[in-house]
């Protein structure tokens, strides 16, 4: 059984996730404030990640990322994906906007 990330009143509580694919996007996971674990990387050689704490893709940026630092190995083939923990509060929102030719693959952790 998977480890709860917090008690509340007695029930263990698990994030939520969302796995938004390798397809450039700007997707809204989270429509209200909330709680952001973790970004998981899994695919993609070229591209960037950028995270919101909005309802839109602007505004106040939680964190950026640029595929070329996420451990690749494009030339031989190899993917070694990445888990990037930040366990920060949101207030308005959170969304995820994705780019690139080689769209990263990614997955959000969140409450």
């Amino acid at each position: 059984m998977p480890t709860p990330a917090f008690v509340l009143d007695g029930q263990p509580r698990f994030y939520d996730f969302l796995d938004l694919g390798a397809t450039a996007s700007s997707s809204l996971v989270k429509s209200s404030g909330g709680f952001f674990h973790a970004l998981t990387i899994t695919a993609g050689t070229v591209g960037t990640v950028t995270l919101y704490d909005n309802t839109e893709d602007s505004g106040t940026v939680i964190a950026a990322f640029d595929a070329g630092g996420f451990g690749f190995s494009g030339n031989e083939g190899t993917i070694k994906a990445e888990t990037y923990i930040f366990d920060v509060a949101f207030q308005t929102g959170l969304v995820v906007g994705t780019t690139g030719p080689n769209t990263p693959r990614v997955t959000i952790s969140y409450r």
